[in-house]
């Protein structure tokens, strides 16, 4: 994946395995929303079934993940050059 190489993410076998991831994560739960999207009505209990969907959690949880990974990285990269002002 480009993005890790651009991002210099290491090990990067473990970075692409957990994007793999996240993209399985993200067609599951898309597929669960074209479901409710396709209906001719929507209840607030179908909605209230798509809010409890394993999948949509799933994927929020791995892009929360995600986040913090990301975010940890960049504020280390960051700590050295702060110390040197």
């Amino acid at each position: 994946m480009a993005a890790i190489a651009i991002l210099g993410l290491a090990p990067a076998e473990r970075y692409a395995t957990f994007f793999a991831v996240l993209g399985e994560a993200a067609r599951r739960a898309l597929a669960a929303i074209e479901l409710v999207l396709a209906q001719p009505a929507i209840s607030s209990q179908l909605m209230d079934s798509l809010n409890a969907s394993l999948h949509l959690r799933a994927l929020l949880a791995d892009m929360f993940l995600a986040a913090e990974v990301l975010e940890a990285r960049a504020a280390a990269r960051q700590a050295p050059t702060m110390a040197s002002h």
